[in-house]
């Protein structure tokens, strides 16, 4: 997969891991984007971030969707897109491929920062799709994380069942929100 990205999005930048806890970081808003995804070994402590578990020491690969790194060939225009994509090194149309969305807001844009974390995954997914990174019938997993938002119960009201079940039947995603992950193997993510 890693190949096809890098022929499809030649300036996605990447990152190679097999630590038992990976930690998603997006400095950009804090920095004014002198810096942007970060991944960690432990929990950086400047900032709250997604936590996937890979006590499997799975090794992963992650690709950070920086600014200009999804463009229109046409008109050179940024198109949306989520934060990274994670992907176990050993793949095959059968393993998990997950796309990320990280969002530091405001209470009382929480419902607008859900639709737009939504319409970016879907960007981007159809875009790898359409350039066949992955297969129109692969399966994605999708994850919308607020890491300053730590209650369990707090994704619920913004990613209902509904959702979930039209997310994966009109776009063939498996959505989830939350700030943690679990990596079971290369083939199923919780």
């Amino acid at each position: 997969m890693k190949s096809r990205i890098e022929k499809s999005y030649p300036k996605i930048s990447f990152v190679d891991t097999s630590w038992p806890e990976i930690y998603v970081a997006d400095y950009t808003d804090k920095t004014g984007s002198t810096r942007t995804i970060e991944y960690h070994e432990t929990k950086p402590a400047d900032i709250n971030s997604l936590k996937l578990i890979n006590d499997g020491a799975l090794h992963i690969t992650a690709a950070t969707l920086n600014e200009q790194s999804m463009t229109d060939p046409e008109t050179g225009k940024e198109l949306i897109h989520c934060e990274c994509v994670l992907f176990p090194k050993q793949n095959d149309e059968g393993t998990w491929v997950l796309f990320v969305e990280i969002k530091d807001c405001k209470q009382k844009n929480m419902s607008e920062y859900f639709k737009k974390a939504k319409e970016q995954i879907i960007a981007t997914v159809a875009d790898f799709r359409d350039k066949e990174v992955i297969s129109s019938g692969k399966k994605a997993h999708a994850v919308i994380s607020f890491p300053n938002k730590t209650k369990t119960n707090y994704y619920s009201q913004f990613i209902t069942q509904g959702d979930r079940t039209s997310f994966l039947h009109q776009y063939k995603i498996i959505i989830m929100a939350t700030n943690t992950i679990t990596i079971k193997n290369n083939r199923s993510l919780s």
